[in-house]
């Protein structure tokens, strides 16, 4: 599976996508849905863009 990321701000580097899962973050109270990006060289939480 090799996809590519672009991700916004400082990691809107192009990068190969080893594996993608979808994840929850933990944060206090709040669990935020999202996506967790393995590449070669960072492993990357994107959050979904709605959350309830």
């Amino acid at each position: 599976m090799s996809s590519l990321f672009q991700g916004g701000g400082l990691r809107s580097i192009d990068r190969d996508v080893l594996r993608q899962a979808l994840a929850n973050l933990q944060r206090g109270m709040e669990a935020v849905g999202g996506r967790l990006i393995l590449t070669a060289d960072a492993l990357l939480f994107q959050p979904h863009a709605f959350n309830v």
